[in-house]
């Protein structure tokens, strides 16, 4: 009885926590969107009378704008990670990395895909390579490059390698990666909040499934995923 009500006590904690994520999120968006309103309209009154170091600065705070945004909602993506467990399903994985691949914006990269009849929660999946081959798309040198996905069975989990031709990443900063807020380079050079690959990490963790990293930091990255085949499939195998 007395652990039923620990229980209960701990649900309810959750429960209100997301709930004070949600709200103050929401709170905090309107003066981000009221800020970059504001810079939109300074610059059209100003018209050709702004200066450009005027023009930088507007820019500069939408760019800081939009920066903290993302940040919010990612915040908020991670914490509601977990509150729901998804259903495994039958995948189409080449169509459902090329959806991954549109929505990253990597149409000026080349896309490999290797894939392999799979049962995952979809939507999970979704947001593991988006994450991935966002990552690739922000940090690569060049607007275009090579990204490379891959997918096989190995005797109780699924294997799916995505892979890039970037710049890679130097071994001592494998662990930090993965950490909440980590960047490897000036905010001002890459878009993002730092949070892409603890949302990978914690979205995996919730179906047992790890991510590791594997890069000499100088010619490419890869990122090995092992998932274990859910209920269903384990009692077929």
């Amino acid at each position: 009885m007395e652990v039923e009500c620990l229980r209960a006590e701990l649900r309810k904690a959750k429960e209100d926590l997301n709930e004070f994520i949600y709200l103050a999120s929401h709170d905090i968006k309107a003066p981000l969107n009221a800020i970059d309103n504001l810079a939109n309209w300074l610059a059209e009154d100003l018209g050709s009378q702004v200066s450009e170091e005027s023009l930088m600065h507007l820019t500069m705070l939408k760019s800081r704008a939009k920066r903290v945004k993302l940040l919010v909602s990612d915040l908020l993506l991670y914490s509601q990670i977990g509150n729901e467990t998804e259903e495994y399903e039958l995948i189409d994985f080449n169509q459902t990395v090329m959806i991954c691949a549109a929505q990253a914006n990597a149409n000026k990269f080349q896309l490999d895909i290797d894939g392999c009849d799979l049962r995952l929660p979809k939507q999970s999946l979704i947001s593991v390579l988006n994450q991935l081959i966002s990552n690739a798309v922000k940090h690569h040198i060049t607007d275009s490059g090579k990204i490379s996905v891959t997918c096989k069975k190995l005797l109780h989990a699924y294997q799916i390698e995505v892979t890039d031709d970037g710049p890679g990443i130097n071994p001592r900063d494998h662990e930090k990666v993965f950490k909440k807020f980590q960047t490897l380079k000036s905010r001002d050079e890459v878009e993002g909040s730092g949070m892409g690959l603890a949302l990978v990490e914690k979205t995996l963790s919730i179906y047992g499934a790890k991510v590791s990293l594997e890069s000499d930091g100088q010619s490419g990255s890869t990122f090995i995923i092992e998932w274990p085949f859910g209920p269903e499939l384990e009692t077929v195998e």
